[in-house]
């Protein structure tokens, strides 16, 4: 198991080596799970509570020993709410800012940064995201711009939604494909591009699970636009300029399902793969879309981690593409009151932001993410519905309305009400057998 733990190469890690405990389904979400969080000596202390003499130890002290190696992580956190009598009102997990020490110069400890208008953003983050969970349950009356956006999200989950496992695009994928599919990748990478957030009905319709070639989907593709029209294919959940500017021939949908049919015959005997390995090989793929795409080679990589088939990304791994791909998560974070243009800077970011939500938000709240607390995607997608929220003009909240809000994202504005009413007019599909 420790060797599991501080492996970096999870393919090198065989059965035979951790001594079957792969065959049970919890271990290598733990083994991923402690590989990040941990340091390699509370791994090999975790290690010797387990096992003694090659034997499982007593349960009641691996619960004790694991506490105390666990619960050191967040002692200082503790002690300090403990000892702040403000602490009631939510702040900012602190960053640590040091200086250089200079020649005669006594050392001094690193101290916390505190800065009011942040934490006033993003307790408003806060807020939006525990609105957002609880739509018409929440407690206190709901503001103007809080009710217009839980219209939107009522209307568009996929779209605007800060929960991804809760949208109905992404629960029909978890349902209908499964790893043992040897066109699992294939599909999932056509979904991505061609169905993500269409109708229900639009993509039962498709039949996108039961495809063995890329020519069965183009020919039911061809198939709905005869009977329903363009606009019933036409995915929007990406903004307005995505689906113009895409192939949707034959050729180009070929490209993309023989791509993810090679990754995966190479990935499926070998998960889950490293964030960095699992990027280069779909960038070196030479499929349409992906091969040149960033934002939709990090929104496939992220489906991919909450499906526990590739290893959750560092902070600077996703920082970097996301500085790359220009995400609307960039505008989310100068927004909140970050001035972010580096991937240091960046990664800094999404850190902190992931640190106050998971002390910030209550636990019914974060069940609604996937592993019961909020996750480096997790945190990407919710920059994006920022964005998204203060794009338009009915549902800008008042604490982010900065001068990026009202002009850098007017044009945005302008788009994402041109799209909204472009939506409006299409018609439910009245899908006849």
């Amino acid at each position: 198991m420790k060797y599991s733990v501080r492996s970096l190469n999870y393919s090198q890690v065989t059965e035979g080596e951790c001594r079957g405990f792969f065959r049970i389904p919890q271990v290598s979400q733990f083994v991923t799970h402690a590989h990040r969080k941990y340091s390699e000596s509370q791994v090999s202390r975790l290690s010797a509570s387990i096992t003694q003499v090659e034997q499982l130890a007593d349960l009641l002290p691996i619960y004790e020993e694991a506490g105390e190696i666990l619960m050191n992580k967040s002692e200082s956190c503790t002690l300090a709410r403990h000892s702040n009598p403000t602490y009631k009102r939510l702040t900012s997990p602190p960053l640590v800012e040091s200086t250089p020490a200079t020649q005669g110069t006594p050392k001094t400890e690193p101290k916390n940064i505190v800065v009011d208008d942040l934490s006033a953003s993003m307790q408003e983050l806060v807020r939006f995201v525990t609105v957002s969970a609880m739509l018409g349950d929440f407690p206190e009356q709901l503001k103007s711009h809080e009710r217009e956006y839980n219209a939107l999200v009522d209307r568009h989950p996929e779209t605007y939604s800060v929960f991804r496992e809760q949208n109905p695009t992404y629960q029909s994928i978890r349902s209908l494909l499964r790893k043992e599919d040897r066109f699992y990748l294939a599909k999932l990478m056509l979904w991505r591009v061609y169905v993500w957030g269409l109708e229900i009905e639009v993509q039962k319709w498709l039949r996108l699970q039961e495809a063995k070639n890329a020519q069965e989907f183009h020919r039911k593709w061809n198939e709905v636009r005869d009977e329903l029209g363009e606009r019933a294919l036409t995915v929007t959940t990406y903004g307005g300029n995505f689906y113009p500017h895409i192939q949707k021939d034959l050729e180009a949908m070929q490209g993309i399902w023989n791509g993810g049919l090679r990754l995966w015959s190479e990935w499926k005997c070998h998960l889950p793969r490293e964030f960095l390995d699992a990027h280069k090989a779909i960038a070196s793929a030479k499929m349409p879309i992906y091969t040149h795409g960033n934002l939709s080679r990090m929104l496939l990589l992220g489906d991919l981690v909450c499906a526990g088939y590739v290893v959750s990304p560092t902070e600077k791994e996703l920082a970097d593409l996301m500085v790359k791909a220009n995400s609307g998560a960039i505008q989310g974070l100068h927004l909140l009151g970050y001035d972010c243009h580096t991937r240091d800077q960046v990664a800094t970011a999404i850190q902190r932001i992931r640190q106050y939500l998971n002390v910030g938000l209550l636990k019914p709240v974060k069940e609604r993410f996937g592993d019961g607390e909020v996750d480096l995607f997790d945190v990407e997608h919710i920059l994006c519905k920022i964005a998204r929220k203060q794009g338009r003009r009915g549902s800008k909240s008042p604490v982010w309305h900065t001068k990026l809000s009202e002009q850098g994202l007017k044009r945005k504005a302008d788009r994402e009400e041109m799209t909204e009413t472009g939506r409006n007019a299409r018609k439910r599909p009245k899908i006849v057998r």
